[in-house]
């Protein structure tokens, strides 16, 4: 790949000034955290890199920007996607995209997404930013930090849409599909000190078959991210997947990087009428987060069974126990400790899968309290009592000895 100075030179032949260069080659290709990244997708391959032309215009006031590159208005659309089924979305906190331009436009060049959700932009009204091939929209904060945006290919046919919501910074759009309801694309930003209600959540994905909403949610949950602390967006979200079937998609390897506490997994999917089908977290990029790269499948979608709950005969339970497990192992060393309590571990989990059946619930669990629920099953058992002739006879009775003696 030629160098990042001689790219630059062959889309922009405009002169640059000498601060303007020595900050170029300040920006360097960022460590990587790990190696054990999957490589770009064949879609990404096979698709042309896109260029701009050489004398394309730039804005005076911008001429000798070094980061802040006006592009040209786009070629017209070659085609429409009458049939989208498989999108590539990335999804990247970018903590500040203004000093990360150059390598972020290299990695779009390599890794070439559908789609980008950015969050943590950094970036105010004032701000020019614009990347070749896609059209971006911005929620841009009037205050300092926070910002979400989403980079779209523009020959996708799409609208921009207007949310919001208490708990999230978003940024929306819609992929416009002739035979098939359009799909609602969210790129949402969650504030570590900002509290995220259920409520919040249902009010997002109401009235939308088809959504995707991805970013940093700053939620923690042993689901998806085991080794942290969890906290109360994590158990927030999770109750909320729960109880609604929607799917929850997040990389197995770490997301964010902090200098003093553990390296978690805050940046995620939650999908409604879509398939996730891969979920990677990449090692580039110089921000504290990873960008995370999301595989979503439009066809074949099936709704998966929202929990599925054992049902353990707790006599054959016992039986097994009693035959299996050994009352008192001898033991004599460390090595045997550890034998015996994996031993035991597999024997209890094998004994209770063998004495439970396991059903299936394919519809959400109700988010009621425990004891409004009470209180509507008593409603409805006084609603059928009630149709019951003898009751209504001695109520009809009862209303008219009242009425006598009024």
């Amino acid at each position: 790949m030629k160098n990042r100075n001689a790219a630059f030179a062959e889309e922009n032949t405009q002169p640059i000034s000498s601060d303007a260069q020595r900050i170029r080659n300040s920006v360097s290709r960022p460590r990587r955290r790990r190696n054990n990244y999957k490589k770009r997708p064949a879609s990404a391959r096979n698709h042309p890199r896109s260029t701009i032309g050489s004398n394309e215009p730039r804005m005076p006031h911008l001429a000798n920007s070094p980061l802040l590159i006006f592009n040209p208005d786009p070629p017209p659309l070659l085609h429409l996607l009458n049939n989208i089924q498989n999108l590539t979305l990335v999804s990247w906190n970018a903590n500040g995209i203004r000093s990360r331009v150059e390598e972020f436009r290299e990695f779009i060049t390599e890794w070439n997404p559908d789609i980008i959700n950015l969050q943590e932009t950094h970036i105010q009204a004032c701000h020019h930013l614009s990347f070749p091939n896609y059209n971006i929209y911005r929620t841009d904060r009037t205050f300092r930090g926070g910002g979400t945006a989403i980079l779209i290919k523009r020959n996708i046919p799409h609208h921009e849409v207007k949310i919001t919501n208490p708990s999230f910074e978003l940024t929306a759009i819609q992929i416009v599909r002739p035979n098939s309801q359009p799909i609602t694309v969210i790129s949402a930003y969650r504030s570590p000190t900002k509290p995220i209600l259920i409520q919040d959540l249902h009010l997002l994905f109401r009235n939308h078959d088809y959504i995707l909403v991805a970013g940093d949610l700053n939620a923690k949950h042993h689901s998806w991210s085991p080794l942290t602390q969890q906290n109360v967006a994590g158990h927030t979200i999770r109750r909320f997947c729960d109880s609604t079937g929607f799917s929850l998609n997040a990389p197995l390897e770490p997301t964010h990087f902090h200098n003093s506490l553990r390296n978690t997994i805050i940046d995620l999917a939650i999908c409604k009428g879509m398939t996730v089908t891969e979920v990677t977290s990449i090692p580039e990029l110089s921000s504290d987060h990873n960008p995370v790269l999301f595989e979503v499948s439009l066809d074949n979608f099936t709704s998966p069974a929202l929990s599925t709950y054992a049902f353990p005969n707790w006599f054959k339970f016992q039986n097994i126990l009693t035959s299996t497990l050994p009352g008192n192992p001898k033991i004599s060393n460390i090595n045997e400790i550890d034998d015996a309590i994996l031993n035991f571990n597999s024997t209890l989990k094998n004994a209770f899968n063998n004495s439970s059946t396991f059903k299936s619930i394919n519809k959400p669990l109700s988010s009621i309290p425990s004891v409004i629920r009470e209180k509507i099953k008593l409603k409805n058992k006084l609603r059928k009592d009630w149709q019951n002739t003898t009751f209504k006879t001695q109520l009809n009775k009862l209303q008219k000895d009242i009425k006598k003696e009024l």
